[in-house]
């Protein structure tokens, strides 16, 4: 009789700690749109929709420099031409980072 108590209590206990792990909030980092245009002087803030994590910080990798100025989730166009901006959690770096394809015309005045 013990050992089926013994039994049942390991059993439940995991069968609550399944319960526990799979309830887990899942993380949630993406964007609308991946294209993004901008003209020189133009700028864009990154604004990811972004779920589960307080105060996310960010790292940028801009596979071209000189198009492009990143400070503060902000991009400014800075000469025209194409460059891909890799952006990621710095402190979840598990998540999938993201891929931006920034182009940067010349400006029409």
């Amino acid at each position: 009789m013990k050992t089926i108590k013994v039994l049942s209590f390991l059993i439940a206990s995991l069968f609550m700690l399944f319960i526990l792990t799979s309830c887990q909030n899942k993380v949630v980092f993406e964007v609308e749109e991946t294209n993004i245009e901008i003209a020189v002087g133009e700028t864009y803030l990154f604004e990811p929709k972004i779920e589960n994590i307080t105060a996310p910080r960010y790292d940028f990798s801009i596979s071209e420099s000189g198009i492009v100025k990143i400070v503060n989730r902000q991009f400014t166009g800075l000469k025209p031409g194409v460059c891909e901006v890799t952006i990621s959690l710095r402190d979840n770096p598990k998540v999938d980072s993201i891929t931006l394809v920034i182009t940067v015309v010349e400006t029409s005045e």
